[in-house]
């Protein structure tokens, strides 16, 4: 997929504490040279994921979102894969991958 509207990966959980969130964060790369300077942009932080939630269910839900742009690259392989072999028959499974590509993409 070209130019995505999303924030493409990858994206990395970032555990926070009772005063920190935790967050899922896009990992931004820094040329070695610019290690300790102001010149490199902060981190960009992709989703808060702390609210009046069990810390373990935080964190899951964080790693489930962090994981979002390697599994629908995935299931757009598995898709065009599926499409290759099925010989133009889109079974049931195939039209929820389809519908479940266009909800992530649209």
């Amino acid at each position: 997929m070209s130019n995505p509207k999303y924030t493409p990966g990858p994206w990395t959980v970032i555990n926070g504490n009772k005063y920190f969130p935790t967050v899922v964060m896009k990992e931004v790369e820094v040329p070695k040279e610019d290690i300790g300077t102001l010149r490199y942009p902060a981190p960009h932080f992709v989703v808060n994921c702390s609210h009046d939630q069990k810390m373990e269910s935080i964190v899951a839900n964080a790693k489930l979102i962090a994981a979002a742009p390697e599994l629908l690259e995935l299931l757009q392989q598995a898709n065009t894969m599926l499409l290759r072999y099925s010989d133009g028959v889109k079974y049931p499974t195939m039209l929820a991958i389809e519908a479940a590509i266009k909800k992530a993409t649209e």
